[in-house]
């Protein structure tokens, strides 16, 4: 792979997104106390909502798309890249957000156990909003028709 293929922004959501997805897999995104003990959770446990875990598979797109833009394969999308990065990383950003506001899901009130967001989760927040500006970096950096829009007339040609 050649990462001099990729734009500044796409290297950013390549780096960062991998980064990010294997961090999901660290179990410090939240804790699990209980009588006796405690249990450490990865960002892919149950106790985080579906957004999260949506966020992350989002995100392991952009990975595999811009690696494959690195390596040279010509991969076509039905919108620009870099908006899709945006996207991606946007939608993990307010995953990430909501799951700092609401917490991890406890299933069983009043039965001892707590569940506390970790270190991660804020981590994962900046990485990515950091992929979403990426992302953003990519899209200025496109050049092209935008979809389906045709340049005005000029005012001498009508």
């Amino acid at each position: 792979m050649d990462l001099n293929k990729l734009s500044r922004g796409e290297r950013i959501v390549l780096i960062v997104g991998a980064i990010l997805f294997v961090l999901s897999f660290v179990p410090l995104w939240a804790t699990q106390s209980f009588q006796g003990g405690t249990h450490r959770l990865s960002a892919w446990s149950g106790e985080y909502n579906f957004l999260v875990k949506l966020g992350l598979i989002l995100i392991l797109a952009a990975v595999a798309y811009t690696g494959a833009r690195g390596a040279g394969k010509a991969i076509t999308m039905p919108i620009n890249a870099g908006l899709a990065y945006v996207v991606a990383g946007g939608i993990m950003t307010l995953a990430l957000l909501i799951a700092l506001l609401t917490g991890p899901g406890n299933e069983f009130p009043g039965s001892g156990i707590d569940i506390s967001r970790g270190i991660l989760l804020y981590v994962g927040i900046i990485l990515a909003a950091v992929i979403t500006y990426g992302g953003y970096l990519h899209m200025q950096t496109e050049t092209g028709p935008v979809s389906g829009r045709t340049s005005p007339p000029s005012p001498g040609n009508v």
